[in-house]
């Protein structure tokens, strides 16, 4: 593991000293191919070389458009490395979002799958000029081609990475609208691995595989990975059977997803003996339901962890790992690193179980959002990071997510939580997914609405939910229509998107 006084070593610097110190041990696998320490070092560096030759140039923005693969992993090093910043975009937004995203963070260079070069085409009016888009082996005559920057090239000067300096643009998930962009530092990413790994137990010999969107806190696919000195295994795939495989071939250890993914993509291998290996199964990206935990528990023997954290934290903050002694419906502690407390909407700490915002304190910490009319002094208000997430907590100082604050539902002068209500029709044993929004209404002002996907082969009728819902809450809260769809919109991280279900 990285020393102390690594503590702030850039992460395409720490490939570097750690293709010095274990040069032949396995960084990255995917598939049947191994790529070492050094073997990868070369290939980052030689990339690197090529972009500063091209005339990338320091805090420059590269938007990415890749998925989860190897080159994808020695893009973002070698963009950091040579001093500009990498923006992993969501191209599974619409195009209408996505225009407005590009407009936004004006990339001064693309680089691509070859898949996405139609979907670039559409936006060439807020790109850059084709001949900053780098694509794979099929580029066309008017882009770069990948290939070109894996051409041998001379030593070039790079630019020494500092602290509290950027090392990306990360995207918030823009669950209630348009995503922000979050500049992520160096101290920040090495911070928030450092928690992580104590928190989770991590350890040298782990081996990772992260199945989070590769747009989705990019650095967490590799960080922890790095700091460690340890592999990770690359899967661009969420089908059951090619996780099962991934996990048996290759021996993971740790799986990092998102409860949608260990919902539906592990539903049919939850009992799978290749699964054994695993010793932890990390959920985040939205709160984890406490039968889906327990019934990984006992299909595999090992029950998923809940955590919690956000893009302006760099990661996790929050981590219920099974010896901390996590009561059912609690996120968890906070991990090392991180200060956290709660306060009501007078500014003070409300009294044991009342609920108030999440304010949260680390190194971890976003140096701001990209763009100055986006609210960092706000966020940041008196050097704590005001989560705008409704939290309580009890007396052995757990914490407990109650919901989003601009996701409460005001209804009759009365508010409802839309989490608490979720989790009640989560309870229900026909459903698998559900979301509550508030509907404007002229006599009540809104009304809790509810978005529901059944599990397959159940029916139910929407009195049925309702009855159900009457039993457990209080009556102004029960949902007044439920609507059933097969599917809900989602971020990559698997946060469904409640400003899309009432388009």
């Amino acid at each position: 593991m990285a020393h102390a006084d690594d503590s702030f070593i850039a992460l395409s610097d720490l490939l570097k000293i750690r293709a010095r110190e274990t040069p032949a041990r396995p960084f990255l696998v995917c598939g049947q191919k191994i790529w070492r320490y050094a073997e990868f070092e070369t290939w980052v560096e030689t990339i690197a070389r090529n972009l500063v030759r091209g005339g990338l140039l320091p805090e420059e923005r590269v938007a990415m458009f890749q998925r989860r693969r190897p080159d994808t992993v020695a893009a973002f090093l070698a963009i950091s490395r040579a001093g500009a910043l990498p923006v992993p975009i969501n191209y599974r937004l619409g195009r209408s979002r996505l225009s407005q995203l590009l407009a936004h963070f004006a990339p001064a260079w693309v680089i691509a799958h070859d898949e996405f070069f139609e979907l670039l085409r559409s936006f060439a009016a807020v790109l850059p000029p084709h001949r900053r888009w780098i694509l794979g082996p099929k580029a066309s005559e008017e882009t770069v081609s990948w290939k070109m920057l894996e051409w041998a090239a001379p030593a070039t000067a790079m630019p020494t990475a500092r602290p509290d300096e950027a090392c990306y643009i990360d995207s918030t998930s823009g669950t209630w609208g348009i995503p922000k962009g979050v500049l992520t530092t160096h101290r920040g990413i090495a911070a928030n691995a450092r928690g992580a790994i104590t928190a989770l137990g991590l350890r040298p010999d782990d081996v990772h595989l992260s199945l989070f969107a590769v747009f989705a806190h990019a650095h967490e696919l590799l960080g922890r990975t790095l700091f460690l000195g340890g592999s990770m295994v690359l899967l661009d795939s969420l089908r059951p059977g090619a996780i099962a495989r991934t996990i048996d071939q290759h021996g993971v250890t740790c799986v990092m997803g998102v409860p949608s993914i260990y919902e539906i993509a592990f539903r049919p291998i939850v009992s799978d003996r290749r699964l054994r290996t695993v010793r932890i199964f990390e959920s985040g990206g939205g709160v984890t339901p406490e039968a889906l935990i327990e019934r990984f528990k006992k299909a595999c023997g090992t029950a998923i962890t809940p955590v919690w954290g956000s893009t302006e934290t760099a990661g996790i903050a929050l981590a219920g790992p099974p010896e901390c002694g996590r009561p059912s419906g609690a996120l968890g502690l906070p991990c090392p690193g991180f200060e956290a407390r709660i306060i009501d909407e007078n500014g003070e700490t409300p009294s044991v179980g009342n609920q108030g915002e999440l304010l949260l304190r680390s190194e971890s910490m976003m140096q701001g959002y990209f763009r100055p009319d986006e609210g960092t002094e706000a966020a940041l208000d008196g050097g704590w990071y005001h989560t705008g997430d409704f939290f309580r907590q009890d007396d052995a100082g757990f914490f407990y997510f109650q919901g989003r604050i601009n996701g409460m539902i005001k209804t009759r002068g009365l508010k409802v939580s839309a989490m608490e209500v979720e989790q009640v029709l989560l309870a229900h044993p026909a459903v698998t997914r559900a979301a509550v929004v508030g509907k404007s209404s002229p006599r009540h002002g809104e009304l809790p609405v509810a978005f529901v996907v059944l599990k397959s082969r159940v029916t139910v009728r929407p009195e049925e939910l309702k009855a159900f819902c009457r039993e457990r809450l209080a009556s102004f809260k029960v949902p007044q229509e439920i609507y059933f769809r097969e599917s809900l919109p989602q971020t990559g991280s698997g946060k469904i998107l409640k400003s899309r279900l009432l388009d």
